[in-house]
């Protein structure tokens, strides 16, 4: 049989263990279509890729793929597994692929088959941990270890210790009872109590260094809200305030402007009949510039110096002439 056909059968026979905990050796080899000897040859090379596959014994035997004491050939290294895992439950939330969520779900079925309890331990931990999975995009990313760290206190509800950076820079040591890993636009928080202040906090991830678990598991307290997402959620659109906004000057008339940006339509004022106001506003220009990328009319910024100084300067370089080669 020629070389190509054997490893196709071979990653044939691996995916097919990676699916099941258990499979029949002639199971196996019907689904594969060769005998229960090509079977167990295959086997044997897939052990010696280090896969550690053990055979049963009994009236029909069969072969089961046990977790690894290291991780298989794939090459993942511990927290690019548990990235994977986050990456996939992310994707199959936002729903931007079409079958995704099924996919996720056999995917991260065939992972936890192969990782050692400890990665797997964090796997699963990085799942229970994010109440609200979506689309994050993080600018301000957090260290793979202290998320999967932090995770594993939440899902334990375990008080754990950490340093803090505040916005003004100031480092404080924190002890508090961990709740949840939230997304808010793009950075991730931990929602935890804060028992030396008596009252809830929420912690950004990229300002948190030196996470250290104390193995001290607390009744989990009960959050003040529908759950931890919303209550996050409610505290920022109560406390945050966008550091710029700016004002723009539609050329359409508003409802065909309304109806264009569907989901975005917050801060749409009618101008007169043939022009729209839209109020817009975030922490970076370069967001507010992405924003009226999406406008397929012309527009003014009459409002926001740093927004129209932004717009210049892009515009500019838009119109300057390429660098000689």
């Amino acid at each position: 049989m020629p070389e190509n056909s054997t490893t196709s059968r071979v990653l044939r026979l691996l995916s097919l263990l990676q699916t099941r905990r258990s499979w029949p050796g002639g199971e196996l080899a019907r689904r594969v279509g060769v005998s229960p000897r090509t079977i167990r040859r295959d086997i044997d090379r897939l052990r010696e890729l280090g896969y550690r596959i053990e055979a049963e014994r009994g009236s029909i035997g069969g072969y089961r793929l046990e977790a690894g004491s290291d991780l298989p050939p794939l090459l993942f290294t511990d927290d690019e597994a548990v990235a994977l895992a986050l990456g996939l439950r992310a994707g199959a939330a936002d729903g931007a692929v079409r079958g995704m969520a099924e996919l996720t779900v056999s995917v991260l079925a065939k992972l936890e088959q192969v990782l050692p309890s400890a990665v797997r331990s964090r796997v699963r931990a990085t799942q229970a941990a994010i109440v609200a999975p979506g689309p994050v995009h993080s600018d301000d990313a957090a260290d793979p270890e202290t998320f999967a760290t932090l995770a594993l206190a939440c899902r334990d509800s375990e008080v754990i210790r950490f340093d803090y950076a505040a916005a003004d820079g100031a480092q404080t040591a924190r002890r508090v009872e961990s709740v949840a890993l939230v997304p808010i636009g793009r950075r991730w928080y931990l929602l935890a109590w804060d028992s030396a202040r008596d009252d809830w906090r929420t912690f950004r991830l990229d300002r948190i260094t030196r996470p250290t678990r104390t193995h001290l598991i607390v009744e989990r307290r009960a959050v003040p809200s529908a759950d931890a997402a919303s209550y996050v959620a409610e505290r920022f659109a109560t406390s945050a305030v966008p550091r710029l906004s700016a004002t723009v000057r539609i050329d359409a008339p508003h409802d065909e402007v309304e109806g264009y940006l569907g989901a975005y339509t917050n801060g749409l004022t009618p101008d007169g009949p043939e022009h729209t106001r839209w109020r817009i506003s975030d922490d970076r220009v370069e967001i507010l510039m992405g924003a009226l990328t999406w406008l397929i009319w012309p527009f003014t910024v009459i409002e926001g110096a740093e927004l129209q100084r932004f717009v210049g300067e892009f515009g500019e370089r838009l119109r300057s002439d390429p660098p000689a080669s």
